[in-house]
């Protein structure tokens, strides 16, 4: 049975309940909190290394990252001790983060990387084969317009050819009869 702290403010008529095995669960919660603070980061680190972003992707995904810590910490707050704050909670918060970083990010980083790289390994083979169909289509329509177009464009170049010749020598011709007169 866990011992009840019973607290009794007389000016305001308040009266507050807390028990030791609650106190403990509250800081519990908090170390558990900063592990998933740390698991997010790492999540986030992993894909940068990855990703290599620029440096207005870069703050964004920090934003976002304080964003879901802060999610994570209101949650925490609110569902374990009502919102009340403690002193302990940021306490149980760091103390969740440096045992994760210490015993747990190697592991978790060297896991999520080798899952990002079967996976990215999974959809390279899918895209190749949805796509060698699609390549030899188009190689064939390509062999056959080349096939089609090459020697027409061969014959429309002669062409070309003969008929630059002919402007060329009439251009001569009309000089030459324009310097006589």
């Amino acid at each position: 049975v866990p011992k009840t702290i019973v607290w009794k403010n007389t000016e305001r008529g308040t009266r507050m309940e807390f028990s030791i095995a609650q106190e403990v669960y509250v800081f519990l919660a908090s170390v558990f909190a900063g592990l998933c603070i740390c698991v997010v980061y790492d999540l986030l680190r992993v894909i940068r290394s990855y990703a290599k972003p620029s440096a207005a992707i870069t703050d964004i995904e920090d934003i976002i990252f304080w964003g879901i810590a802060a999610v994570i910490m209101f949650f925490v707050v609110f569902t374990t001790n009502h919102g009340k704050v403690r002193w302990y909670e940021f306490f149980g918060v760091v103390l969740g983060s440096i045992l994760y970083f210490f015993t747990l990010s190697r592991l978790f980083c060297f896991v999520i990387r080798k899952i990002i790289d079967v996976f990215s390994k999974i959809f390279l083979f899918f895209c190749k084969i949805l796509l060698t169909p699609l390549l030899f289509t188009y190689n064939i329509v390509y062999k056959c317009i080349l096939f089609i177009f090459v020697p027409v464009f061969k014959l429309i170049t002669r062409w070309l050819k003969k008929f630059r010749a002919a402007i060329r020598a009439g251009t001569k011709r009309t000089k030459a009869a324009l310097l006589k007169k």
